[in-house]
């Protein structure tokens, strides 16, 4: 019998050398029965951000406010790499995993919910849905349906969560990813939350079935970001960056609040 997870594409975002975490992924997807391919990451330890033909330095300081790590361009590369090979496939959904992800032994049952959800007709413009991150509910998402006997509740985001780890893609919001991105001027995140604030389609789940390993890190985030981010000694942003991301966020949220109501959703 045909189901919607027939419909599912599947891939886990994984680097060549990181084997345990591959395992791990193996070991997860296996248990909740989800088929999936391993989409190879782009390693950018050790590569010169100038040697990425879509990376614009100067673009990244101006919208960003500061310019991005090799790393981070990488993980924008395995994120856009991923969502093409989604398209591609031609399935109805794109889910895509960081290699880091942690699933609730329950996760089948709720992805499934949540695909019937979006396939009622009630939510025909959603281009994207955070499945391991968050926001503010109600300051910044209207709670939309009910999964999992009100566990969990699948919510329209004015401003779009920040993190990758767990991202449920359709076909046209993948698309509209892979054709709109011209350079790369931001981390992925970023890039997306902006996208969903000015577009809309952007969705969460309250709260995140899909956690992460802390103790792991953030899967393509390695210590050279932390050597050309402008901080003070408590981390936090300073100069440049600080005013620009003040700028962005205000901008971003003014954004997604008149959408939500204006009702363009």
């Amino acid at each position: 019998m045909s189901t919607l997870l027939d419909g599912l594409h599947t891939q886990v975002i994984n680097l060549d050398d990181s084997a345990e975490r591959l395992a791990r992924a193996i070991a997860q997807l296996g248990r909740e029965d989800i088929p999936f391919s391993r989409f190879p990451a782009v390693n950018g330890r050790g590569v010169a951000p100038e040697a990425f033909v879509n990376y614009s330095a100067w673009r990244a300081r101006l919208w960003f406010g500061r310019p991005l790590a090799s790393t981070e361009i990488a993980c924008f590369l395995s994120h856009l790499g991923a969502a093409e090979a989604f398209v591609k496939s031609g399935k109805r959904f794109g889910l895509v995993f960081e290699d880091d992800f942690i699933l609730p032994k329950n996760f089948r049952s709720i992805l499934e919910q949540l695909l019937q959800a979006l396939d009622n007709g009630d939510y025909q413009k959603w281009r994207l849905v955070n499945l391991g991150w968050q926001v503010k509910v109600p300051q910044d998402a209207v709670l939309c349906h009910s999964l999992f006997d009100g566990e969990y509740h699948l919510c329209r985001c004015m401003d779009f969560p920040l993190r990758a780890h767990g991202l449920l893609w359709s076909h046209d919001g993948a698309k509209r990813f892979c054709t709109s991105v011209k350079y790369i001027k931001g981390g992925v995140d970023n890039w997306l939350r902006s996208d969903m604030a000015i577009y809309g389609g952007g969705y969460c789940i309250s709260p995140p079935p899909v956690g992460f390993h802390d103790q792991s890190g953030i899967s393509y985030i390695s210590p050279d970001v932390e050597a050309i981010s402008p901080t003070d000694l408590n981390g936090k942003k300073r100069g440049w960056w600080r005013i620009r991301s003040k700028w962005r966020g205000e901008w971003r949220t003014a954004c997604g609040h008149l959408r939500e109501r204006a009702g363009l959703r």
